[in-house]
């Protein structure tokens, strides 16, 4: 089994309690009237008094539930607190010190009320200066931890409730995409059956990555480009010649991580309301490179722009998970001109996901 050892609180007390009484102890030794005997019974007394002392108020205070506590609640607590213990320094230093000097030191025969008299003062401030250290330390120190517990708890909700946002996300768009290219087929299956036992193992493919790769966030850009490459030739099985592909894709953009299906969302965006809505159809053009300090990726159709029939579900769905992965530095920009539309992604390189 494996030991414990001494927890952050008691280290604390005995180096705490330790240097100060060391400090004493030295302050005695560049004295007159020096005695060795005499400073290792204060060194000793001294640590267990005032380690008792203060570890009375901490299990008063844990038992109490000072430490739970806000700023203002506490204060009003920790003034007669520092007052009392103040009070209980002062009688049992005065107690212990003439204590032992009375056993000790042959010469030392004061009456002790004279005594108690002449030290109270000093000792009692003292008492209470050292005591309003040692609390407000160990309140800070317990304020501190609360704070670190509460910001990593409430980090910790927001990364479980962006992934649910994510999965729901997911969900949302997998059923769109996956119907519309069910229905492709189904349109292709009486009258080309050649291309549609094709078009069944392009969306097999799809299917496997939809379904079984599902849990995977971010993916390679070039595993999403397989995905993007599979749709598209599912999509020149149907419409052949008058869907034109184009692609530019710089060597050093392939391991980079981008959001699942985020190519394809654009370039299922451009068929439907770009190519499909041409009547000699179009070219799609995709283009990606690194341009420090994002990865640019634009897919560029013929056509024209229609926001009324292009920011449905795919678009939408894009941004958002742009938005929770990112957390605002990814970017979906659109541009058109009168023969082309155009949609970007940057996609941050050095990201903290």
């Amino acid at each position: 089994m494996r030991k414990q050892g001494l927890s952050t609180y008691w280290k604390c007390q005995l180096f705490g309690w330790g240097a100060a009484s060391l400090y004493w102890a030295f302050k005695g030794l560049t004295g007159e009237g020096f005695m060795l005997s005499l400073a290792v019974c204060f060194f000793i007394t001294d640590m267990l008094c005032y380690i008792g002392i203060t570890h009375i108020y901490r299990a008063i205070a844990r038992h109490a539930g000072w430490n739970q506590l806000g700023a203002q609640q506490l204060l009003w607590r920790l003034i007669p607190a520092v007052i009392i213990m103040g009070v209980v320094f002062m009688v049992v230093t005065i107690a212990k010190l003439y204590l032992l000097k009375y056993w000790l030191v042959p010469s030392f025969h004061p009456p002790f009320r004279e005594y108690a008299a002449m030290a109270a003062e000093p000792t009692f401030i003292a008492g209470v200066r050292l005591m309003a250290i040692w609390l407000l330390a160990y309140h800070l120190y317990h304020y501190s931890q609360r704070e670190i517990r509460i910001a990593t708890e409430k980090a910790k909700l927001e990364l479980i409730t962006s992934e649910m946002q994510l999965q729901q996300l997911t969900g949302q768009l997998q059923p769109h995409f996956l119907f519309n290219s069910l229905n492709l087929v189904k349109s292709m299956v009486r009258n080309e059956p050649e291309q549609a036992r094709r078009a069944i193992d392009l969306l097999a493919s799809l299917l496997r990555s939809s379904l079984y790769e599902k849990d995977m966030a971010l993916i390679p850009f070039s595993e999403e480009m397989e995905i993007v490459g599979d749709y598209l030739e599912l999509q020149q099985l149907r419409w052949g010649e008058i869907l034109r592909i184009t692609h530019h894709l710089a060597a050093d953009t392939e391991e980079i991580k981008i959001p699942r299906w985020s190519i394809q969302t654009l370039v299922e965006n451009a068929v439907k309301h770009g190519i499909m809505q041409q009547q000699d159809g179009g070219v799609i053009r995709i283009h990606a490179a690194r341009q420090e300090p994002f990865l640019m990726v634009t897919v560029t159709n013929t056509g024209a722009w229609k926001p009324a029939t292009g920011t449905g579900i795919g678009l939408q769905n894009l941004r958002d998970r742009l938005a929770l992965h990112y957390h605002g530095d990814a970017a979906l920009e659109i541009h058109t001109d009168e023969l082309n539309v155009s949609a970007t992604i940057k996609i941050p390189l050095h990201a903290k996901i």
